[in-house]
């Protein structure tokens, strides 16, 4: 996921980061599951990130070669402890040709 960053009203202890692909016909979200979905792991500054403080969300999220070329829509949302969106972004990729 490209960096993204956040500010909240309320401290963040904790959360979770979760993808769903949606491909170019289908409507319905397919969950894309992540080596790790820990939010805090992820974050600059880490948890815990005070309250009105800007941070910064980076992942890398690989693709096996096996993946067909495509082009999709990522899902991507950030929760806080309380299952809270704290923020959630619909990226369009495309998986291309790899060498």
């Amino acid at each position: 996921m490209p960096n993204k960053w956040f500010d909240e009203d309320e401290n963040i202890t904790t959360g979770t980061a979760s993808v769903r692909g949606i491909f170019a016909h289908r409507h319905i979200p397919i969950p894309i599951p992540l080596a790790d979905n820990d939010l805090c792991k992820f974050t600059n500054p880490q948890c815990e990130i005070p309250a009105q403080t800007e941070a910064v969300y980076t992942y890398d999220l690989p693709i096996p070669k096996y993946y067909p070329r495509l082009h999709i829509k990522l899902r991507w949302e950030l929760k806080d402890a309380n299952r809270r969106n704290i923020i959630c972004a619909l990226i369009h990729a495309k998986i291309a040709n790899r060498h």
